[in-house]
């Protein structure tokens, strides 16, 4: 190759430099650079050539850890979990990642062609600072609205910092999306709220008594209140208990602390939480071979249930009646829960959906979400069928108790 370097030149390409590695007197190989020059006579006959040659081990090494780096950086940029749009002054894109590509829906190709304010929808403030070009160096970062190619609007965190690149100014984003961590913000705020509103009935009751204590008013008659009374406290602890679960099981990050429930009990004591529904539709809650009991951990297994039953009785027509038969099938205890209603149609493929409802004026639609995340954690599942002539049966499916199985 280095003959082959020489026999190019000629008096029109005069100048060659070769690099090549060679062994020094320690038999250690070093890089050389020879800068070769080429003298031709009138006749353009080659007379001779001078070469000058210097060591650049180090030069080259230097260049093998500069492009290491370079390689390094760019795969760190091109795997970053986060997108990376880089932008001039203008907002004109002149480059982004794959993580851009794909919340975007956008080619690269595409995305090159367009200003970072196309992917904004709410005309973010903020996004002044990528085409103020009198801006000052500040970082900023600020919570905005992308549109991707599709048209889906999601949540997105920005973080834009100024660079310069050859002595331009440039600005480089990065964009997270927050989809999950905004739904899981609503999701514990529906859930404190409904804490909120549902806690109140219970400590109703507990200030009427408090009242009554100090007016000096209790009598005899006031044992007949205990289980309610009861059923009020449990209620409170229960709400108080079963919220920080609830979300940690939509993360799959929550195992039930389970142990054997008796059925029966359970079932008393949401007859007695429901009293008042049921005796405002005149519905009857008929309880079937409910002798046995369940494993799992008892307030969620309560909370659970009581959604459920709630959920037939408000589904039922006045004067029904609600029919709960438990049946084992080993490995798995059956809990059917029946009304003659029927789930309307629109929302049957999204029953346990959530924020699926319809026709509740106060309805949240995380009655049966939250009732299904609860079987779940307990290795189990809630089916349905529904039909307006054979209304409607949800299915709980949990494992055996340990002491039946």
């Amino acid at each position: 190759m280095v003959e082959e370097r020489i026999r190019s030149l000629s008096p029109d390409n005069p100048v060659v430099v070769i690099e090549n590695r060679v062994f020094d007197a320690k038999g250690e190989v070093r890089w050389m650079q020879f800068v070769n020059r080429a003298f031709f006579d009138k006749d353009h006959a080659l007379k001779e050539i001078q070469a000058v040659g210097r060591d650049i081990t180090e030069l080259k090494r230097i260049e093998a850890l500069l492009r290491e780096s370079n390689e390094r950086f760019s795969l760190l940029v091109q795997s970053a979990g986060d997108a990376l749009y880089l932008a001039d002054l203008s907002g004109r894109l002149l480059d982004v990642n794959h993580e851009a590509e794909r919340q975007s829906g956008y080619t690269r190709e595409e995305l090159l062609g367009m200003h970072v304010v196309d992917l904004d929808v709410n005309d973010t403030p903020q996004m002044n600072a990528f085409i103020d070009p009198v801006n000052d160096d500040a970082t900023v970062s600020f919570e905005t609205r992308h549109r991707n190619k599709s048209g889906l609007i999601y949540p997105v965190e920005v973080r834009a910092t100024p660079i310069r690149e050859n002595g331009k100014k440039l600005w480089l984003g990065f964009a997270r999306d927050i989809t999950d961590r905004k739904n899981a913000e609503k999701f514990k705020a529906d859930v404190e709220g409904i804490i909120r509103h549902d806690i109140k009935s219970p400590l109703t009751s507990l200030h009427a008594l408090t009242e009554l204590v100090e007016r000096g008013s209790i009598n005899g008659s006031i044992i007949s209140h205990i289980p309610k009374i009861r059923r009020s406290i449990r209620q409170v602890i229960m709400l108080v208990d079963s919220s920080d679960k609830i979300m940690k099981m939509e993360q799959g990050e929550y195992a039930p602390i389970s142990s054997r429930c008796s059925l029966r009990a359970l079932f008393e004591d949401i007859r007695l939480a429901l009293a008042d529904h049921l005796a405002a539709k005149n519905v009857r809650l008929e309880l079937v071979h409910t002798q046995q009991h369940l494993y799992g951990e008892e307030f969620l297994l309560e909370d659970m249930l009581l959604n459920l039953v709630k959920n037939a009785v408000e589904a039922s027509p006045e004067g029904g009646c609600v029919m709960v038969t438990c049946r084992k099938e080993p490995p798995w205890d059956h809990i059917d829960i029946h009304n003659q209603g029927a789930i309307p149609p629109e929302i049957r493929e999204r029953f346990f959906d959530k924020y699926v409802t319809s026709g509740k004026r106060l309805g949240t639609g995380l009655g049966t979400y939250s009732a299904q995340l609860i079987a779940k954690a307990h290795g189990g599942r809630i089916d349905f069928t529904t039909s307006e002539t054979e209304g409607t049966t949800v299915t709980v499916i949990l494992p055996c108790s340990k002491a039946s199985s």
